[in-house]
């Protein structure tokens, strides 16, 4: 009586064990599948690209000279970019090497300038576009970073290759970088912000501050 005892304890300890196994795993599992992005690549850059024109065209509905009113329209764009780029990372690239001499909060203001100016750019150019179509191309890559090449063509004729380099983080997509007509918008502010270093004695306030011009002249 005693060694069945003995052995139903046993018994019970490995079912117990291998329950808690079983468990520990579905747990990982379950995390695992929440970060999983479930969007498609294409159909995150078309997704984008088309509640950035649903946006311009109301706003141009609604402004006989939509042009000379981007600024009203700036926070709605901003509203849209915000979860679509992943603007700490882009600033961090673009600073590149010298992104480790950054305090924090030299990094919060970059990075803060950076999305500001880039939305504003975009704003500008969004209200004084007419009306464009964006066909998305073949995606290449992984599960994980893409890239999607697509072409805008505009009402009045003109095409732009853009190809949107965009990666997987938390369950979503975001855009990381952009070729834009085969020009890596990455890599000219990348040498653009090094150039402002060297121009501002590796004052990193003083090319924080002037960064906004640097947008401007490249817009």
């Amino acid at each position: 009586m005693h060694c069945n005892r003995q052995s139903e304890t046993r018994l019970h300890d490995m079912i117990w064990t291998s329950l808690r196994h079983l468990i520990l795993a579905a747990l990982l599992m379950a995390g695992s599948s929440a970060g999983a992005v479930t969007e498609g690549a294409a159909d995150f850059v078309q997704r984008v690209a088309q509640d950035l024109l649903d946006k311009a065209r109301t706003h141009q509905d609604e402004h006989a000279d939509a042009a000379g009113t981007w600024r009203e329209l700036f926070p709605e764009i901003d509203s849209i970019m915000a979860d679509a780029v992943a603007w700490p990372t882009i600033s961090r690239g673009v600073a590149g090497k010298y992104h480790n001499q950054f305090s924090e909060g030299q990094k919060e203001a970059f990075s803060r300038v950076f999305r500001k100016s880039l939305g504003e750019l975009l704003a500008r150019s969004l209200a004084d576009l007419r009306s464009y179509s964006l066909a998305v191309g073949e995606v290449r890559g992984d599960d994980v970073r893409v890239q999607v090449p697509a072409v805008v063509q505009t009402a009045e004729g003109a095409s732009f290759e853009i190809s949107f380099s965009i990666a997987a983080d938390s369950g979503k997509w975001q855009v990381r970088n952009l070729i834009f007509n085969g020009v890596n918008l990455g890599l000219t502010y990348r040498n653009q912000f090094s150039e402002l270093m060297r121009t501002h004695d590796g004052n990193i306030d003083a090319v924080i501050k002037d960064w906004s011009e640097v947008i401007d002249k490249t817009g």
